[in-house]
């Protein structure tokens, strides 16, 4: 990696800070202070630690003015966990600060809970996360402790004896019934939370193994092989009978299943489910660029999404991923004119400009970092990896 490449991607990531007006860490001001963060460690620059203060001044003045959303994605939640990840001294939270947030998102731990919206990006398991790290940094936080115990033997007992609950999506009014399988909504990403959970939460290990068996059964239930997609997962399916097709990416398809399977194969300590997932990654080794609807290079739907998921799976298995590693980096490169422009495709096909962790430049940012040793990749828990 060379510098000019990280330098072009900070450029366009500080040329966008001013009209950012969301707070969030995906989607917003917080993951571009994140990057800051990171820039700072890796090359000691000080005018990376002056924009990161001026970054988190200016999400200070929104949160003042403005009701945030409590969301992981674009609101307080993924803003609670970027200020807990800042290196001590970095910048100064006191902890009646966090207090305050520990007030307002557990309030949301409990409306997201009460409504069965345990969505990663969007509800509780993402609140969820920002507790897990208040645990992390204060092991001796009782009270912090008892809100994660609280809303996960909620969640756990949902999930063993009433799955319908927190699987289906109520969408269009109350008309649609949906079920959706990826790490961006889905029943891999809740397999995924668990197993963090699990490290942070170590009482609740039996209701986690008995949670994760209910999930793992539901989705071997529905395992079926498209010739469309290449794919034994679609991206969701409804009570209509519609079963969308999966695109090949973080936030739905095929990869990130399986990387959520083999973390609870290690966790039931059932190599037959490790087995299953290290055959499932393997498979879409074989997708094609066409097949895969790959049209961007974000982490979200996009190839730097692909290069990081197959870079963990062979940090995590015995897998041997660093050809498909290299082919999906190529394709970054030229989705990025060799990290000289920044676009996240949408619907109807279109590409707009994008500085944010999950779609854009700051993503791929911390990809590179990353890829190239500057930065452990412990971060990609941002992204329920593991």
């Amino acid at each position: 990696m060379e510098r000019s490449e990280i330098l072009n991607i900070e450029k366009e990531v500080w040329n966008s800070v001013k009209n950012e007006n969301d707070i969030g860490l995906l989607r917003g001001l917080s993951g571009i202070a994140f990057f800051y963060s990171k820039l700072f460690e890796v090359y000691e620059d000080k005018k990376y630690m002056t924009r990161l203060l001026e970054v988190v001044e200016r999400i200070d003045g929104l949160v003042s003015k403005h009701t945030p959303t409590r969301t992981f994605y674009s609101g307080l939640a993924g803003y609670g966990w970027m200020l807990l990840n800042l290196k001590k001294n970095t910048v100064a939270v006191s902890e009646s600060y966090f207090e305050t947030l520990d007030t307002v998102l557990e309030d949301a731990l409990l409306s997201f809970s009460n409504k069965n919206n345990y969505d990663f990006l969007h509800g509780a398991t993402g609140v969820a996360m920002y507790f897990i790290e208040r645990l992390k940094v204060d092991k001796n936080n009782t009270k912090v402790l008892n809100v994660l115990t609280h809303f996960s033997k909620g969640f756990l007992d949902k999930l063993i004896h009433d799955l319908d609950k927190v699987i289906i999506s109520i969408e269009d009014e109350g008309k649609r019934k949906v079920i959706y399988f990826g790490l961006a909504h889905g029943i891999s990403s809740f397999i995924n939370f668990l197993f963090y959970l699990s490290k942070h939460v170590q009482s609740l290990e039996p209701e986690i193994k008995q949670a994760l068996i209910e999930l793992i059964n539901f989705l071997k239930s529905k395992k079926s092989f498209n010739t469309i997609s290449q794919q034994y997962y679609p991206n969701h399916i409804d009570n209509h009978g519609t079963v969308s097709l999966s695109r090949l990416g973080w936030c739905q398809g095929d990869l990130g299943i399986g990387l959520s399977l083999y973390n609870a194969g290690i966790l039931l300590n059932d190599n037959a489910i490790k087995k299953e997932a290290m055959e499932l990654i393997t498979s879409t080794e074989k997708i094609s660029l066409k097949t895969s609807a790959i049209y961007d290079g974000g982490l979200c739907h996009g190839s730097a999404g692909l290069v990081l998921q197959y870079y963990l799976a062979h940090k995590k298995s015995a897998l041997d991923t660093k050809e498909i590693q290299k082919r999906w980096y190529r394709e970054l490169e030229k989705q990025t004119g060799n990290f000289t422009a920044f676009k996240t495709y949408i619907y109807p096909p279109d590409y707009i400009k994008d500085s944010n962790m999950l779609t854009g430049a700051t993503g791929i940012g911390l990809t590179l970092l990353t890829l190239n040793g500057k930065i452990e990749s412990d971060w990609l828990r941002s992204l329920n990896l593991y």
